[in-house]
């Protein structure tokens, strides 16, 4: 454990009172929006063969959508990364180095990867369970890992080095979330708690009012509050320094009420559920601002659009194929991209705001121009479902994580 890592161990000021504006807090203006060709020629790479009638509904569990290992019709993969034997759970990207990957699977392995040489930097080889959630902290140098058996980890990116062990849940480990201005670490459990800790890993919190599987959350984005959602059906807004639970959203009227996913920007987070509805929520009062269109399946992932884009746009994917794009404003739908099959994740380009990046159930990375609702590129190369994705640091490259064991590495620029 380093001083640099761990100062005296401090509430984020959030919690406690003022909150400093951010210079970097600009609006994007046109030029900020270009548009990107990723090929030299039409902007689809030549075996982009979107089949309109391969699943048409898409709906179903991933089971249903998916055979065993298929072997695919092209291989784009830039680097394959080495060290997991089973399905990979969860892929994220540093926030601070283009070249490192954290992976965690159902081989009980958690893994720092380094893409310079495609080597592992660091690992726990033996978690104990399958490796659930993965949270580096606002400057890449810590990560936490958390499994199945409640196991929480959390390691020196630069030693690969574990720091601290927390006491964590009784059950799995749903999701984790570093403070954005300080080392304090939050995570939902199944065991329907949410807990936090401080910069040492003192278990400082527990929050008790969710019914059941707390499956999404973190701090909110002015960092004065927790947010999270519930199998339950409800979304909660907790006061981090009194465990208080100040609101609660009212759980939809629904037979699949759970929620599922969310993201939050500025005062509001939009919340995909079970049953396919997309809620936008007030993050003061929990309070509905509006309900949108609802998805044929399940909810699998919400975003944001990039701060600053006019009109505000947002995007929720599902199990029944689609890429909805939302006009914020209007609460309305924009376009809806159809894919061959479920949608897992979807992840907007940062350095191109009109670019949103997609995983389906089909094995397949998917690039879409959000503006025009245009195909941009696909990216093959998993053989089974992908579980998992994130963008890297620069928006050069998209990984994958997979059912196939592999986590894959895809040039967004060489498409």
């Amino acid at each position: 454990m380093t001083e640099e890592v761990h100062s005296e161990t401090r509430m984020p000021e959030e919690m406690e009172g003022a909150i400093p504006m951010d210079e970097e807090d600009v609006v994007l203006d046109e030029q900020n929006c270009e548009v990107i060709e990723l090929n030299e020629g039409d902007g689809v790479n030549d075996h982009d063969d979107m089949d309109e009638d391969d699943g048409e509904d898409g709906e179903g569990s991933l089971d249903e959508q998916i055979d065993d290992d298929v072997e695919p019709e092209a291989d784009d993969t830039m680097i394959d990364l080495e060290g997991h034997t089973e399905s990979v759970f969860c892929v994220v990207s540093s926030p601070s180095d283009n070249n490192v990957v954290a992976s965690g699977g159902g081989d009980d392995r958690a893994i720092i990867h380094n893409l310079r040489n495609n080597e592992v930097q660091a690992q726990i080889q033996d978690f104990g369970d399958s490796v659930s959630a993965i949270a580096f902290n606002q400057d890449g140098k810590l990560v936490a890992f958390g499994g199945m058996n409640g196991r929480i980890v959390v390691v020196d990116v630069a030693t690969g080095k574990p720091v601290y062990e927390p006491e964590g849940p009784a059950a799995s480990v749903e999701w984790l979330d570093f403070h954005s201005r300080g080392n304090w670490l939050i995570g939902g459990s199944a065991d329907a708690f949410v807990y936090m800790w401080n910069e040492k890993g003192e278990n400082a919190m527990i929050y008790s009012g969710h019914a059941t599987i707390v499956s999404c959350g973190g701090f909110s984005p002015d960092g004065r509050s927790i947010v999270t959602g519930s199998e339950d059906g409800t979304v909660r807004i907790w006061n981090p320094k009194t465990g208080e639970c100040v609101a609660t959203s009212a759980p939809a009227n629904s037979e699949k009420p759970g929620v599922l996913c969310m993201d939050m920007m500025d005062n509001i987070a939009i919340v995909g559920y079970e049953d396919g509805s997309v809620r936008l929520v007030n993050l003061s009062d929990a309070a509905f601002i509006a309900s949108l269109p609802s998805h044929a399946g399940s909810v699998e992932c919400v975003k944001f659009g990039a701060p600053g884009l006019v009109p505000k746009i947002c995007a929720s994917t599902g199990m029944d194929g689609v890429l909805r794009i939302w006009d914020m404003d209007l609460s309305r739908e924009r376009t809806s991209l159809v894919h061959g099959a479920g949608v897992v994740a979807c992840s907007w380009h940062q350095q191109k705001p009109e670019l949103i990046i997609t995983a389906s159930v089909d094995r397949k990375v998917h690039v879409w121009d959000a503006r025009k609702g245009e195909h941009v590129a696909v990216f093959m190369g998993n053989r089974n479902t992908i579980l998992s994705m994130d963008i890297g640091l620069t928006g050069e490259y998209v990984v994958t994580g997979s059912d196939d064991h592999h986590v894959r590495v895809f040039n967004l620029y060489q498409a």
